[in-house]
Formats: structure tokens, sequence, C-alpha cells
């Protein structure tokens, strides 16, 4: 990636690749900035922009908060503009909408849902996961859930359930596990309806149509 650079306070920071487990806080509290900024709450948007300058920086709230507005600013969009992935991942852009929130979620969850997953099938160790490159942690991450997904279908088509009888055509229909969204792609683009043409558009004269031999067409 380009490295960019933003000053605060005199002291120089290049912005470097960012590991997963800082990714993932820094996404987390953009999401809180986000939310704020939504709500017109712009003291605790500014506030919870100094949070996420802090995550990167490890200068404490109150000393940010007596720098330059502008150094500020800078900063952050530097930070933000790492944090964006080179590559369209499906999995970041599946559907989330109207989903309800679990009883054992908590703040800062899915650093350890990820890491969970990553340990699992790799059998590294959380330092080694901390400081793997988020791009390349939601790459494994996606081929992960693939895999898990291809064997539930898998699993689904070798039991009863997955047939049902149709009454109508007495016959047993396959019916197929549901794929989460990003695995689904983008609907087929429908192709023109036929319509007919009127005939104030209609060619004036005879219309010579192409085949094996001429054919006029009246």
């Amino acid at each position: 990636m380009e490295q960019t650079s933003f000053t605060l306070g005199d002291v120089e920071y290049t912005v470097a690749k960012l590991g997963l487990r800082q990714w993932l806080e820094l996404e987390e509290q953009n999401k809180k900035i986000i939310d704020f900024m939504k709500g017109k709450s712009m003291l605790d948007a500014s506030a919870a922009i100094c949070s996420y300058l802090s995550i990167y920086t490890k200068i404490d709230i109150d000393t940010l908060k007596t720098y330059f507005w502008l150094d500020i600013a800078d900063a952050y969009i530097s930070i933000l503009l790492a944090c964006i992935p080179k590559i369209s991942f499906p999995l970041l852009h599946g559907k989330t909408e109207n989903q309800s929130p679990i009883s054992w979620d908590y703040e800062g969850r899915t650093w350890y849902l990820w890491s969970h997953l990553i340990a699992s099938k790799y059998g590294w160790t959380l330092d080694n996961i901390e400081n793997l490159y988020f791009e390349d942690a939601i790459a494994l991450i996606q081929e992960i859930l693939i895999d898990d997904q291809l064997q539930k279908e898998w699993d689904w088509s070798l039991s009863e359930i997955a047939y049902s009888y149709n009454k109508a055509s007495h016959k047993s229909e396959f019916k197929a596990l549901p794929r989460p969204s990003w695995m689904v792609g983008m609907n087929k683009i429908k192709e023109p309806e036929v319509v007919k043409m009127p005939v104030s558009m209609m060619p004036v004269g005879n219309i010579i149509r192409w085949k094996q031999n001429e054919e006029t067409v009246h």
C-alpha cells in the first residue's frame, strides 16, 4: 500500500500496514463517529475522533484535544484511508440491516470472533493473528466461511429435509440451503421486453429481411 503520514504535536507518524486487531478497533470506533455525525452530535463526534486517533497513536485523549483541529482532521483522514481495503471483498458487502441484537454480543467481540475462526482453522496464536495484515485476514475469513457454507450445503443435500414432496407433480423436489447475501451475488440483468412497434415508427417503404432468399415484407 502507498504510505501516508501526518503530524501531531510536532511528531510525524507514518501510516503503515494495519494489523487485524487494530483495524477492527478503528472500524468499530469509526462506526461510533458516523453515528454521532448522523445524529448531529458534533461534540460527541469530535471526542470520538480523538478516541479514534488515540487507538492508532497511543496519545492520551486529553492531549489530543489540545492539538490544532486541522491537524486532527488530517490525521483522522490519513488513517481512515489506510483502513479501506484495496480489494472489494464480497464478505464486506453483505446485507446486515434489520438484524436483531444477540444477547451474547459485546463491544470488541468481532476481534475475538475473527481470531477464533482463524485460530480454529490454522492453529495460529493470537499474537500472529493480531499482527496479520487486515486485508489478508479478511481474505482468509471469507475463504473459511465459504468452506463452512459449502460443507453445510453438502450435508444438507444428503438429508431428507432437503427434499419436499410436491403434491401437484407427485415428485420430491430439492430445496437448496439458503446462502448468505454476500455469496448470492448480483441479480442477473433482465433482457428487454419485446414490445410491438407503433405504426407511426415503422419505416416507410418495403422492408427487406435477409434470409437464405430475400423476402419482401409489405
